[in-house]
C-alpha cells in the first residue's frame, strides 16, 4: 500500500513537466487547463468529500492489522 501511494503521489508530477514543456506561452494544453481549473476552481466539499473517502479506508486497515498484532501476541 505505501509503495502504491508513493506512486500515486509521484505520478502526477511527471504530467506536470509534460505539460509545462509542451505548452506554449499563448496556448495551454488539456491537462494544463484542468490542473488550473482545479486549482482555481475546487470547492472546500470535494476536499471534505476525499479526506473522509481516505480515512474510511485507511482506519479498517489499521484497525485490522492492529488486532492481527495482538492476536499474535496472544498465540505465542
Amino acid at each position: 500500500m505505501i509503495s502504491g501511494g508513493v506512486f500515486a503521489f509521484i505520478t502526477p508530477f511527471d504530467a506536470v513537466v509534460a505539460v509545462l514543456l509542451a505548452g506554449s506561452a499563448g496556448r495551454k494544453s488539456r491537462p494544463g487547463r484542468r490542473s488550473s481549473g482545479l486549482r482555481e476552481k475546487i470547492s472546500p466539499t470535494i476536499l471534505v468529500v476525499a479526506t473522509v473517502l481516505v480515512t474510511v479506508s485507511i482506519l479498517p486497515l489499521t484497525t485490522l492489522r492492529a488486532a492481527v498484532r495482538h492476536v499474535t501476541r496472544l498465540i505465542r
